[in-house]
């Protein structure tokens, strides 16, 4: 996703939530990757890949994670340093608009 993709799919934002409308991004996140993992618990200053993640999981969290309310890369969820840094970097997801 382009810089400008991103701009025109996603709301900046201030405030606890990061910005995203989602009341725990990190808490979420963490839920998400956890179930995608088969992990009982991931904490938000581990990363994906060290936790064994690769990039289909990758693609499953970016999946599970735009119904939750967040914007996130397959790019970004193998890059992140930790599941905060993801997380704080999200994108809140808008619904579709209808043009026509």
């Amino acid at each position: 996703m382009t810089e400008l993709d991103r701009a025109t799919t996603t709301l900046a934002g201030g405030g606890a939530d990061g910005g995203t409308g989602v009341p725990d991004p990190a808490g979420t996140l963490c839920a998400l990757i956890a179930d995608v993992l088969g992990l009982a618990a991931v904490d938000p200053g581990q990363s994906f890949t060290g936790l064994g993640g690769d990039s289909i999981q990758a693609i499953q969290v970016v999946s599970r994670a735009r119904p939750a309310g967040l914007l996130v890369t397959t790019r970004e969820v193998l890059r992140s340093e930790t599941v905060a840094a993801l997380a704080a970097g999200a994108g809140q997801t808008l619904p579709a608009i209808d043009i026509t």
